[in-house]
């Protein structure tokens, strides 16, 4: 064995070499390769910026107007037409328009009234026909139309069916007044003719002659 070995030893320790080669190159060389092609697919990953989420799209609103617009005449320090919130009263259209000027009777102005929209407001004077109109809603004639004495028309309100506060638009009509009527109807039935608002507490011929033109039953 030590004669074979000696006559073999230098091819026998190359093909050792050789295998001991074969075998580095399987468990080092074949590791590399794929370590260089993972790399790059990592860092391509790495750079790509983040996918933006597509934004809702919102869709624009119609703005609504919910403001009233007034007109303020009569004995106030800056008549004009006013816009309000839709909430406001009579007397938030009078503060805004100034306020009253010295002459000015407010003895019948209904100042709790709720504003619509398109409404008058006027506001007479001391002395001045009680007669003329303090506030006209738009359901009443024409814009423009007026009385003898140069002031538009009121409005004329069924007093059958009107509320406590559209009563109140009435001349010289207060809470009282305004609920003695709803209480007539109420308890009495409803009114047949305008001369039977005579028969309410506290309406005698002077304020019925008064009303009898701004009132109604149908």
């Amino acid at each position: 064995m030590p004669s074979f070995f000696i006559q073999y030893k230098t091819p026998i320790i190359s093909s050792l070499i050789v295998i001991f080669g074969i075998i580095l190159y399987f468990i080092f060389g074949t590791s590399q390769p794929q370590e260089a092609n993972v790399q790059p697919i990592q860092k391509i990953q790495e750079t790509q910026p983040p996918l933006e989420k597509e934004k809702p799209k919102i869709e624009p609103q119609q703005l609504v107007s919910t403001a009233v617009i007034v007109d303020v005449k009569g004995a106030v320090k800056k008549p004009g037409i006013y816009e309000l919130d839709p909430n406001a009263r009579v007397m938030d259209a009078i503060s805004l328009a100034g306020g009253y000027i010295s002459t000015a009777d407010r003895n019948g102005i209904n100042l709790a009234a709720k504003l619509q929209d398109e409404m008058v407001i006027y506001v007479p004077k001391k002395g001045e026909n009680k007669d003329n109109p303090i506030i006209q809603s738009p359901a009443s004639s024409p814009t423009g139309q007026q009385n003898s004495s140069g002031s538009e028309a009121q409005s004329v309100v069924n007093i059958n069916t009107a509320d406590e506060t559209q009563l109140q638009t009435l001349s010289g009509i207060g809470p009282a007044k305004a609920q003695a009527i709803i209480s007539y109807r109420t308890d009495t039935g409803l009114f047949q003719t305008i001369e039977d608002l005579k028969k309410v507490t506290g309406f005698g011929e002077k304020t019925f002659e008064r009303l009898q033109s701004s009132i109604t039953v149908q």
